[in-house]
């Protein structure tokens, strides 16, 4: 065959071809950019991504509604949906410009000699129901580790932590900010938010149509080619608004929790530094499916209700609790007023305990399985004392109803004042891990938190097995958040594993 030979004008004339190409496209795409501009209705379709205020309504995204007017100490924040308000000068809040709970300013830069401690994490490592900042386990360690050091090194803590944060937010802190201050430690304690119950999406749910909001769609949204499409075949495309589940979920799964904890150490271990995770420590004894209950109600700037229906119709059952108001009394002489409102919200019968009990006992008649009948006249007896009758009624209740957790939890109790103390704290073992309807950490997530920390070479400061050797109930002010000697205990641990490390690897200070 002989050799093919592009003449000069044949290259010519591809090259304008090209151009022609090129041209015809680009005036194209105005040509129907300009009539969909005109084919467009005249009233402004206005998209319907995602808002965070909208979606807080239409989610149910009751904890996002709760934090972000909790206390008026919060503010909206973009990447992270709530922080700290910059400058708050109370007794326990107390913020500098970026809203870091020190009153004095951190520069990025860290000064020679200096060990820097980030502390990430919940309302716990805030200190929520404490007097003063200064006793919160991360301002008590560092103090500890400066006595023990004597000014040999300067130690700077940097607490990042935010009331209401999950993993997902604390990672994404990490992200975008903590690397920044080239920490030494990072001191993380996650996972009461993580695992109870909220609305319609989880917590990466909500970033994620966030994020898309906030990006791309604002973006494409300037086209009115992209607007009359979207309007033509959205119905087909899947969308975040039908991703929501039909059932309130809850703000992180299990899986996706161990995986913010391990990216966290990730994160940590890529800047030289060193991760350790608290394992929070939780009381068994707060009776489970109540503390919830005083938000059942709550409704948004609207009138609306916040929390989903669903969950509106579990907190709002008559149901009974095994506990009397001498429980609302601390350990450390102080009534705290948010447990005092949380039990204060219990069902209670009113009346003669003898009439009480002739209504169930009817209604039992007419209707053996009931469960809340079973149980609240198991209540009644409990209250008499008559231990064994209240267990059997109890029991019975749970074989009527396995998920009833209420009477699970009143059937700790009961075992527990008729001095079966070994099954009493299998069953308020169980009863906690099956309580979404507060904010305490379960197993699977434990689990999750203990592999994150082995895979990524981070360190467990096993708190909850610390407050078990040393009484754990009275070391709680209420569903999860430590006494003031919980947090010395917590503080002591914290300082000595710390120093620990520091020793044993020096050059760890850079």
């Amino acid at each position: 065959m002989g050799q093919l030979i592009v003449t000069p004008e044949a290259h010519i004339g591809r090259v304008r071809r090209t151009i022609f190409s090129v041209v015809f496209t680009l005036a194209g795409l105005v040509v129907i950019e300009l009539a969909a501009r005109w084919a467009e209705p005249t009233a402004y379709r206005k998209m319907q991504s995602f808002r965070l205020s909208d979606a807080l309504s239409e989610y149910k995204l009751w904890q996002q509604t709760l934090f972000l007017s909790f206390g008026g100490v919060h503010q909206s924040d973009p990447e992270l949906l709530w922080r700290f308000r910059p400058r708050l000068r109370q007794s326990l809040f107390i913020t500098n410009s970026r809203g870091l709970l020190t009153d004095e300013e951190i520069a990025y830069e860290k000064s020679p000699n200096t060990l820097r401690i980030l502390l990430l994490g919940d309302s716990s490592p805030v200190g929520l129901g404490l007097r003063r900042r200064e006793e919160a386990f991360g301002e008590r360690a560092v103090h500890m580790l400066q006595e023990k050091w004597r000014g040999r090194k300067r130690i700077e803590l940097v607490n990042a932590a935010v009331g209401g944060y999950t993993s997902e937010q604390g990672k994404r802190f990490l992200q975008a900010e903590g690397i920044k201050y080239r920490p030494d430690f990072v001191v993380c304690y996650f996972g009461n938010n993580d695992a109870s119950i909220n609305g319609h999406l989880t917590d990466r749910e909500i970033f994620a149509a966030h994020r898309w909001a906030q990006k791309a769609r604002v973006v494409l949204y300037r086209l009115a080619t992209y607007r009359l499409l979207r309007n033509l075949i959205s119905p087909a495309l899947p969308d975040v608004r039908f991703t929501a589940t039909d059932t309130p979920t809850v703000r992180l799964t299990p899986d996706e929790f161990g995986e913010n904890m391990a990216e966290i150490a990730a994160l940590t271990a890529g800047i030289g530094a060193r991760a350790i995770f608290v394992n929070p420590p939780v009381p068994y004894r707060w009776p489970a499916g109540l503390q919830f209950k005083i938000f059942s109600r709550m409704t948004d700037s609207a009138g609306q209700w916040v929390v989903a229906d669903p969950m509106q119709r579990q907190l709002e059952r008559p149901v009974a609790y095994c506990f009397d108001p001498a429980m609302i009394n601390r350990p450390y002489g102080r009534i705290d007023p948010y447990v005092r409102e949380v039990f204060a919200s219990a069902y209670a019968d009113r009346g003669e305990a003898g009439s009480i009990e002739s209504v169930y006992i009817e209604r039992l008649k007419a209707a053996p399985h009931d469960p809340v009948s079973l149980n609240n006249l198991g209540v009644l007896y409990w209250s008499q004392k008559a231990h064994d009758q209240a267990v059997g009624l109890f029991e019975r209740c749970l074989e009527a109803d396995s998920a009833f957790n209420v009477a699970r939890y009143n059937l700790g109790i009961a075992l527990a004042d008729a001095g079966d103390s070994t099954r009493a704290r299998e069953i308020l073992h169980d009863t906690a891990d099956r309580d979404y309807f507060s904010l305490r950490i379960k197993t699977p997530y434990r689990k999750a938190l203990f592999n994150a920390a082995a895979a990524g070479g981070a360190f467990v400061l096993d708190a909850a097995a610390l407050f078990m050797e040393n009484g754990n109930e009275h070391l709680f002010i209420d569903h999860c958040h430590p006494t003031p000697e919980g947090h010395l205990l917590i503080a002591e641990h914290l300082a000595a594993l710390i120093d620990s490390l520091t020793r044993e690897k020096p050059h760890a200070i850079h």
